[in-house]
């Protein structure tokens, strides 16, 4: 694994950055166990950054750190996924709520033309997952809820892992998602927010569906 070229200011946050990278890309796979020393060598630093940026992906739920066992990429699981889609399925329709209360309808065209000018890049996996992202984010972001923002953002992060093991080789999950967030988008801008709210709820639960088919626990 090569580190990617990053200008942060602090060596501990270039260790963050570069790690927490591999673990959401898959490259540092699920329970697999991060030797300190290791990761120093590989990303020319020494051990006190690669604490420091174990001990912030902790605080992400991306390792555990256990006397015992050391540091660990956080396993994926059925559970670990129903858990952060379950906390999705709520805090993202009130987030919904929220900038729909408060956007206005241009912000909503916005989203919508968005959809428009990528609608041919939805197959392709580094895209589909982008998107699929920055749809939901352009979304729960004009709420203007620093904390409901920062809480939906941690679990996005969380669920990378669980949509590249999905989406690798798929794309009927890549098409159903990207037509329910034009109809989300259509419900907006006529003012159906309840709707949107209730496709939203369907639409993230469906994809949870999706994804556990492709957990091994």
């Amino acid at each position: 694994m090569e580190p990617t070229k990053y200008t942060p200011v602090t060596a501990s946050e270039y260790a963050y950055a570069q790690m927490k990278e591999w673990i959401l890309n898959g490259t540092c796979k699920s329970g697999e166990k991060i030797n300190q020393d290791e990761y120093a060598k590989k990303l020319g630093l020494s051990r006190l950054p690669i604490r420091t940026a174990i001990e912030k992906l902790a605080n992400d739920n991306l390792v555990l750190i256990s006397p015992r066992r050391g540091c660990i990429v956080t396993p994926t699981s059925k559970e670990n996924l129903r858990q952060i889609f379950t906390l999705r399925g709520v805090l993202e329709p009130l987030a919904l709520k929220e900038a729909a209360n408060k956007a206005k309808k241009s912000d909503f065209m916005r989203i919508k033309e968005f959809l428009e000018e990528n609608d041919d890049k939805v197959l392709s996996l580094d895209d589909s997952l982008r998107l699929n992202k920055e749809f939901h984010e352009s979304i729960y972001k004009l709420s203007d809820n620093d904390v409901l923002i920062k809480i939906i953002d941690s679990l996005w992060e969380q669920s990378q892992r669980y949509r590249i093991i999905y989406f690798t080789g798929r794309n009927n999950g890549a098409l159903r998602i990207n037509k329910e967030h034009f109809e989300i988008i259509d419900l907006l801008l006529n003012s159906k927010i309840e709707e949107a709210a209730d496709l939203l709820v369907r639409h993230t639960l469906t994809s949870l569906e999706e994804l556990s088919t492709a957990i091994n626990d």
